[in-house]
């Protein structure tokens, strides 16, 4: 069944927190079965994120705003980071008016690569925030619907920094790094951890490659007792020292435990094969 169109009044009204909870609640199931639905919302979050650092919203929004998205010390960053990349963009743009004031356009052949860098970092963090919204502030019903959230946000976040257009060597978060052999070759005293930042940050494991007869992989998040909690598809090697699988994982959307990666091959044939797992743990700092 086709679904009904939201105006961009209501989608600013349920992100203030300004709408009845039959609609709220009609609105997350959406998101869950929508894909387009939540890209829509994300540019509407985006909007009025912009329109915040600008000072465009008016008193009553503002008000709201204040009251629904800064309420946590979260929020509040996500904020000052969007008025750092505007400066950002304003500096720039002051910079080339000055040197390049008499030749129309220069400014974007000039800076063409720092903008797209600030706007994949701006994406980034929007797709940061609504994953951190999902996960903190929305109660399901019973836990299957639960699970299935959680599953549905981390497979979301994980082809956002896997399958990024722009990479994630443009992420503006922070990166911490653990190498990992396969289970069947660990060795004794090996560092298997890796502590979760107090700021958002990407946890980049590198998966050392028993074997490379595979066209590509496919990376599930375990837990150490072998329960999914999201997978991701269409992995390729990285030659750089070592043949390996990188997988970034979100540290916004992870909890201090164990937990294993389980690695599967995709042959030539589109046959699958096991390889291995690859056990890890989570810390708080």
């Amino acid at each position: 069944m086709e679904q009904p169109i939201l105006d961009d009044a209501i989608l600013r009204k349920y992100l203030l927190g300004d709408i009845p909870q039959e609609e709220q609640t009609r609105i997350e199931q959406r998101l869950l079965i929508d894909a387009d639905f939540g890209e829509e919302l994300s540019m509407t979050r985006t909007e009025m994120i912009d329109d915040y650092v600008a000072d465009n919203l008016s008193s009553k929004e503002k008000e709201e705003f204040e009251k629904h998205f800064l309420s946590t010390p979260e929020h509040v960053q996500m904020i000052e980071i969007g008025r750092a990349l505007n400066k950002r963009l304003e500096d720039l743009s002051r910079g080339s008016a000055i040197a390049n004031s008499s030749v129309p356009g220069s400014y974007y052949i000039r800076h063409r690569n720092a903008i797209i860098s600030l706007t994949a970092c701006a994406i980034l963090l929007v797709g940061a925030y609504v994953a951190w919204e999902l996960v903190n502030h929305r109660r399901p019903n019973n836990e299957a619907t639960e699970a299935q959230r959680q599953r549905a946000i981390l497979e979301n976040e994980l082809v956002k920094l896997n399958h990024s257009a722009t990479g994630s060597a443009q992420t503006p978060f922070p990166v911490v790094s653990l190498n990992l052999r396969p289970i069947l070759v660990r060795d004794i005293g090996e560092n298997r951890s890796v502590v979760i930042p107090e700021n958002p940050s990407i946890v980049r494991l590198r998966l050392e490659l028993p074997v490379d007869k595979y066209q590509s992989y496919r990376a599930s998040l375990q837990t150490d007792e072998g329960v999914d909690l999201g997978a991701i598809d269409g992995l390729g090697e990285t030659l750089n020292s070592g043949k390996v699988v990188v997988l970034d994982l979100p540290s916004w959307l992870l909890r201090p435990g164990s937990y294993q990666i389980k690695l599967t091959g995709v042959l030539t044939s589109g046959q699958s094969e096991d390889i291995t797992q690859y056990p890890f743990e989570f810390t708080n700092q």
